[in-house]
């Protein structure tokens, strides 16, 4: 949670999904087995979401994968403003864990949070029911340590109507709490936000996220956000 609360809107995303492409035609779930392809989405693909929060304020952005050498991937997301939010991830043994992530506001300031004790693996192969924590700590490029703890668990699978379309999703439910260890030293123009958050995420097979909700709840004040968010559109790679 970065640049106050860039990434509030962000928190999970739906992707609607085009029928023009054949493979998104094939029932995700068929085999009931929980694989990456679930989570990664196509590299070759620009992805368009609407997000919207309980108090009616709505938006766009825009979101881009690109696959590296060794499993490692980023998803990039960028909004209207132009600032942009970025996570980097490691597919290793059926599982995507997260090394890295930040932000950057044109022509103003940048910062990434890589994780520097712990592992966050934010999916993993597993049957319906099953679930997993995580307990890691990061480390922000102004020196602001944080912790993070967060518990995920694979719901089952459910049927969902994405873009007039009856598709089979997986569905992973999150609780995850953040809390600052020490602040930045450095006299950074935003700060970070202790918040615990819990939301739902609806994924399907060769998609990535298909649909998401949540509410976040921010530790200085109490106040707690709603959100959604919704794809409206996939634009492929001329």
């Amino acid at each position: 949670m970065k640049k106050l609360v860039n990434g509030l809107g962000v928190v999970v995303i739906t992707l609607l999904i085009l029928s023009l492409y054949p493979f998104w035609q094939i029932e995700a779930g068929e085999t009931e087995v929980l694989t990456p392809s679930y989570f990664l989405s196509p590299p070759d693909k620009t992805l368009v979401y609407q997000y919207q929060h309980a108090d009616g304020t709505e938006g766009q952005y825009r979101v881009m994968w690109q696959q590296h050498a060794s499993g490692v991937y980023t998803n990039s997301t960028i909004y209207a403003d132009g600032s942009c939010d970025f996570v980097k991830y490691q597919l290793d043994n059926n599982q995507v864990v997260q090394l890295d992530s930040g932000f950057s506001v044109p022509q103003s300031e940048w910062s990434n949070e890589p994780v520097i004790a712990g592992q966050n693996t934010v999916f993993r192969q597993v049957d319906p029911g099953v679930g997993w924590s995580n307990h890691y700590q990061t480390k922000d490029a102004w020196d602001t340590l944080c912790r993070y703890q967060s518990n995920y668990t694979f719901m089952g699978w459910e049927k969902i109507v994405v873009l007039g379309q009856e598709v089979t999703a997986a569905r992973i439910n999150c609780r995850e709490d953040k809390t600052i260890v020490s602040k930045s030293p450095l006299g950074a123009e935003w700060d970070q936000i202790p918040f615990a958050a819990t939301y739902d995420r609806w994924y399907v097979d060769g998609i990535g996220l298909v649909k998401s909700s949540g509410v976040i709840t921010f530790s200085a004040d109490n106040q707690q956000y709603t959100v959604t968010n919704q794809l409206i559109d996939i634009i492929a790679e001329q």
